[in-house]
């Protein structure tokens, strides 16, 4: 992909919130619109009085049925701390929703494949801070919490590495990374220095924990402390990579503000690593920038590219699916959104295609691609932290729309 690089984009890049002050957008020449069905509002019955809580912030197809993850794991207004979050899943051949587990958190914000089940980090658990949580499916859908990270107050993130499952935590002492060798009954959980770790990406067969890119006059004031990236070298000690700042994660992007950024959504593909640049918002919530595919982090040898979207397009979800690279974006017009899939094939220079788009009073969050099309989960987003801030009743709808996925090229 590195004809991706010579795109360079400075697009201003709007929020939502500032919908009112948007030119009407079409969502491209002799475009005709997609029509997804409803499926149904998963949530709404958990969270009757809560919208926020009904985001679907996460989905993931496993064994044919879909996993859907909801709640609120922020201390601010609407839905503050809005858990128990039920494990919810539907299931398309029986066309309906059924509910797995409950699980003692506040948010489900990732469901991750762990060996051949799914695992949930404990993003915010409604216990005590003296032990976090890993919950892991059985194959007779029941799940099992382990309780047993020391001293964890959030675990954002979960993987496997040198045959160990490791998890990016935040402790009472700052960023932390957990690592297993007995699928989580037992941890060692070491520092990373300042703030959270966020997110684990492996890029070229190197894991790397990744914190917060803290606004630049702080990384100034303090750069031993403020780095955003850790290499995880032998005996799982991390390297600080102050190098690795916000520049080289994010190329190719225009910054105006002095906002903590991060890294989410990501997805490993081949010897690389996609993943979508955000702002943190709303506590442990993000607002995407942009898209960024990494294919070597080693020092002097850093390669990462942005991959060029729509004018005013964000990425808001990625998902590699037989070997393609499916990319969810939205478009803000007045009053509503532009919600498009593209593809991409991961080994080539071309840009993203446009596959489908649709348009909707609210955006869509999250996706996941099977055999017969897309899924979608809409959205919705407070910018003030009140309970009345205005948000769209459609937050927390399943939609469905078939489309013909083509087979990865021979």
């Amino acid at each position: 992909m590195a004809g991706w690089e010579a795109v360079v984009l400075t697009r201003n890049l709007l929020p939502l919130a500032c919908l009112a002050a948007v030119a009407v957008l079409t969502p491209g020449p002799a475009a005709a619109l997609d029509q997804p069905q409803v499926i149904g509002e998963p949530f709404a019955s958990v969270y009757p009085k809560k919208p926020y809580a009904r985001n679907i912030w996460v989905m993931r197809l496993f064994q044919g049925r879909l996993y859907l993850g909801s709640g609120n794991s922020s201390t601010e207004p609407p839905a503050a701390n809005a858990g128990p979050v039920p494990v919810m899943v539907y299931d398309p051949v029986k066309k309906r929703f059924e509910q797995e587990g409950l699980l003692k958190e506040e948010q489900i914000d990732r469901i991750v494949t762990i060996g051949k089940t799914l695992c949930i980090p404990g993003h915010d658990p409604t216990e005590n801070w003296t032990l976090g949580n890993v919950h892991c499916r059985q194959e007779d859908g029941t799940w099992i919490k382990y309780r047993t990270l020391p001293k964890v107050i959030h675990a954002y993130d979960l993987t496997e590495y040198l045959g160990a499952m490791v998890a990016g935590v935040a402790t009472e002492d700052g960023a932390a990374l957990g690592v297993s060798r007995d699928h989580g009954q037992h941890w060692a959980v070491g520092p990373v220095g300042y703030g959270r770790t966020y997110s684990l990406m492996t890029v070229a067969g190197q894991l790397y924990a990744i914190k917060v890119f803290v606004p630049l006059y702080k990384f100034i004031k303090d750069p031993d402390r403020n780095y955003a990236v850790a290499e995880i070298g032998d005996n799982w000690a991390p390297i600080r990579r102050r190098d690795l700042d916000q520049l080289e994660m994010f190329p190719n992007t225009e910054f105006k503000d002095e906002k903590w950024r991060k890294i989410i959504r990501v997805v490993e593909s081949g010897e690389g690593a996609f993943y979508i640049g955000a702002n943190e918002h709303n506590d442990h919530q993000s607002l995407p920038f942009g898209l960024y595919h990494a294919t070597s982090l080693q020092r002097g040898t850093t390669h990462v590219t942005r991959i060029p979207l729509p004018p005013r397009a964000l990425p808001w979800d990625i998902v590699e699916y037989r070997g393609i690279l499916y990319i969810l974006t939205n478009e803000p017009v007045v009053g509503a959104s532009y919600s498009a899939v593209h593809d991409a094939n991961p080994d080539s220079n071309n840009p993203p295609a446009r596959l489908a788009v649709f348009q909707s009073q609210t955006f869509a969050r999250s996706f996941a691609v099977d055999d017969g099309g897309f899924y979608f989960g809409l959205g919705c987003e407070a910018y003030r932290a009140v309970e009345n801030a205005p948000l769209s009743p459609l937050c927390g709808q399943l939609l469905r729309l078939p489309h013909v996925i083509d087979p990865p090229p021979q």
